[in-house]
């Protein structure tokens, strides 16, 4: 398979990949640099999001000084073992 070279594409953005197994959330900072947010085996997607947007909330509130509405839940979200 080729590999695309010549992308117009502005990073950080959100990458999420969904297969018959597993979901994963991801952060891409540039090409080959991922910090997995969140992934799951065996729960609901939409649930998964939840999490991760809550983990994304904590984040900007702690280190970036942002203070804004949101948040669905104080359960832990999912991490990499």
């Amino acid at each position: 398979m080729e590999e695309a070279t010549d992308f117009d594409v502005e990073f950080p953005f959100i990458s999420v990949i969904v297969t018959g197994a597993h979901t994963e959330i991801l952060l891409t900072r540039g090409v080959g640099l991922h910090t997995v947010l969140g992934y799951n085996i065996d729960i609901a997607l939409g649930n998964l999001l939840d999490r991760c947007a809550d983990e994304v909330i904590k984040y900007c509130r702690k280190y970036l000084g942002l203070n804004f509405e949101g948040g669905t839940t104080d359960e832990p979200s999912p991490t990499p073992e």
